[in-house]
């Protein structure tokens, strides 16, 4: 296991938290890349686990950002 940084802690804290309320909400991730993203899913689906888990669903936030093909007419 990775060191977790305070902002990493403080997110895992809130995700379990959130967990906890009936019925389940949706918890978005946000940090920029190599914020340490991956680590708190890691974590947070090995809780999961342990208790007999719920779902987790990921999603890419470059898959819903605009994309430049860096072409230009002229």
């Amino acid at each position: 296991k990775h060191t977790l940084k305070d902002q990493q802690v403080n997110a895992l804290a809130t995700i379990r938290a959130e967990l906890a309320i009936e019925p389940p909400r949706p918890i978005l991730i946000h940090g920029v890349t190599a914020s340490g993203k991956t680590e708190v899913y890691l974590q947070i689906i090995a809780v999961l686990n342990a208790s007999g888990g719920g779902p987790v669903g990921r999603t890419w936030s470059s898959s819903v950002r605009p994309c430049s093909t860096g072409s230009s007419n002229g």
